[in-house]
């Protein structure tokens, strides 16, 4: 196997094979390059400490070069403002961390390069043997652009490979690409002496942009440990935050110069394209929550109607099951602890999976396809003040279906407080569990009266 030195001493490692990882923003075809590399050999499971998906692959080539490719989380850039963000970061600036690459893989929506870049070059900066994959160029077709990507390798210093995870393209010649040895990047796009208040704390690192998001990390952590004053830590974040926008405003300058050179206008689209035409629709005040009324109403109606006959089969047969296993033990304690609890309580947690894998694959469709992010702008500002946001919708309406997907699927939202928030409020939604009971509730409570003559009193309760 061959090992990947540079002049940053990046640590040797004493596993068998290479530990390659796949990172992009969310929605840049990541995952679905992963599973078209990896097929139905994947290991999944959750990153320490967290639950956040970690799925990995060991693959092996012709040559017999082995490797084990990491699909890390969706990130924008390597200053964590979520959980996934978190776990990139410290998976990619902590060479002790047990998933720390020793070459990365770099996927780029060729219709979003700027905001691609800026996660590519700070990636570059860390000074890992790096490709970059260049994705969705059909996109970027439709929309009258073109990207060089002869161009584009020159600029970043770094092998650019065109792919398409959908249609198969490049596919090949990427995995030449990593079957040989993938080089160290021969730039970098930060210079430690621009932040000079960022280098009071640095540490021993790959690369001195390692040392740099070491040394704003460490200020606030410092305050925490001493137990300082609230106006030493909010200034301690204020001077790191103020810092951080002086990275991206640079960073952003050099990614202009460089999109302007190797963006290639084919023509002039004088027709909006269809996302921006979903966008004026799907994001109106009063079209948008219409779209938004009847995608989640289909969504309930899935939860319900399409998860009731799975959960019909599963019922009858731990029905059956059980049954068949009264009659041929002996009428004992034991007998009735194994079919009365084991197996009736096991029937009660497994009913409810159709519920979930249909939620959650509903749920990872409207994702997929852009539309929870609409849906997320279009609630927001209503969710925001009762201290959740537009991505709270989901797990609110999922609730009248059944509160434990519901919850499960609140895992999408970034911020932690409002995380909770959410998962807190959702078990106050009525589940269809609830409603039997709240129907014999009325019935036995409220009288069998008529108000105006008309209206059911027990209706309206």
């Amino acid at each position: 196997m061959t090992q990947f030195r540079h002049p940053t001493e990046f640590r040797l490692r004493k596993e068998p094979l290479q530990k390659i990882a796949l990172l992009g923003n969310p929605n840049s075809g990541k995952t679905s390059l992963f599973n078209l590399l990896t097929g139905l050999n994947q290991r999944v499971g959750n990153f320490p400490g967290v639950t956040v998906d970690r799925k990995a692959s060991n693959i092996k080539f012709s040559s017999g070069k082995l490797i084990e490719l990491i699909d890390l989380p969706g990130a924008y850039s390597l200053s964590p403002r979520s959980t996934d963000e978190q776990v990139v970061h410290d998976v990619l600036l902590n060479e002790n961390d047990p998933d720390a690459p020793q070459a990365i893989i770099v996927v780029i929506d060729s219709s979003s390069l700027r905001r691609g870049l800026f996660l590519a070059t700070q990636v570059i900066d860390l000074q890992i043997p790096t490709i970059v994959a260049l994705n969705m160029g059909d996109v970027a077709k439709k929309r009258g652009r073109k990207i060089d990507v002869e161009a584009l390798t020159q600029e970043l210093g770094v092998p650019v490979v065109e792919i398409n995870a959908r249609t198969r393209i490049g596919i090949e010649e990427l995995k030449i690409r990593l079957e040989s040895e993938i080089p160290v990047p021969k730039k970098q796009f930060f210079n430690a002496e621009d932040f000079p208040d960022a280098q009071e704390n640095t540490v021993l690192s790959r690369s001195s942009y390692a040392n740099f998001h070491a040394a704003i990390n460490s200020s606030l952590e410092h305050e925490e440990k001493i137990g300082a004053s609230a106006d030493r830590k909010k200034s301690a974040g204020s001077l790191n935050a103020e810092i951080q926008l002086r990275e991206i405003s640079a960073r952003y300058r050099k990614i202009n110069a460089i999109a302007d050179n190797v963006i290639i206008e084919t023509q002039i689209i004088a027709v909006q394209d269809l996302s921006t035409k979903a966008d004026k629709w799907l994001t109106h005040p009063i079209v948008g929550t219409l779209v938004f009324l009847g995608v989640f109403f289909l969504l309930f109606q899935a939860v319900f109607s399409l998860a009731s006959y799975p959960m019909d089969w599963i019922d009858h047969g731990m029905g059956m099951l059980i049954s068949w296993t009264k009659s041929v033990l002996p009428d004992h304690f034991l007998s009735n602890l194994l079919t009365e609890g084991l197996l009736a309580g096991l029937n009660g947690v497994i009913v409810f999976i159709p519920q979930i894998m249909i939620l959650f694959g509903l749920i990872t469709l409207l994702e997929d396809s852009g539309y929870m992010s609409r849906v997320s702008f279009l609630n927001d500002k209503v969710l925001s003040k009762v201290g959740m946001n537009g991505k709270s919708i989901v797990p609110l309406v999922g609730g009248f279906a059944c509160a434990v997907p519901a919850i499960m699927s609140a895992r999408n939202i970034e911020n932690a407080k409002v995380r909770l928030i959410t998962m807190l409020v959702t078990p106050l939604m009525s589940c269809s569990a609830r409603l039997p009971v709240y129907i014999f509730l009325i019935a036995f409570i409220v009288p069998d009266d008529h108000l105006w003559g008309f209206l059911s009193l027990q209706g309206l309760f």
